[in-house]
């Protein structure tokens, strides 16, 4: 996440995903939470994966500003590779 200048604070909450055989989308129990207090927040993290399975996170959180605070979300999917 990249504030604009001026952004004081970002926080995620980042919660991760599989499709299982039928299509649904099941919660796992790997999540992250990231809070700093400048403007620039870079994460990575790592997970036992299942090769071929379809992954997915939602990331919800906040960036504040002039104390103004703004809700911020997201999701990304991915595949992992099958070898």
């Amino acid at each position: 996440v990249l504030g604009k200048t001026g952004v004081t604070n970002i926080t995620l909450d980042i919660q991760l995903y599989y499709k299982n055989t039928n299509g649904s989308w099941v919660k796992t129990n790997e999540s992250w939470q990231y809070d700093v207090d400048q403007r620039i927040l870079s994460a990575k993290d790592t997970f036992d994966a299942v090769r071929g399975r379809e992954y997915k996170i939602e990331v919800t959180g906040t960036v504040t500003k002039g104390g103004v605070v703004e809700e911020i979300d997201g999701s990304k999917i991915a595949v992992c590779p099958a070898n």
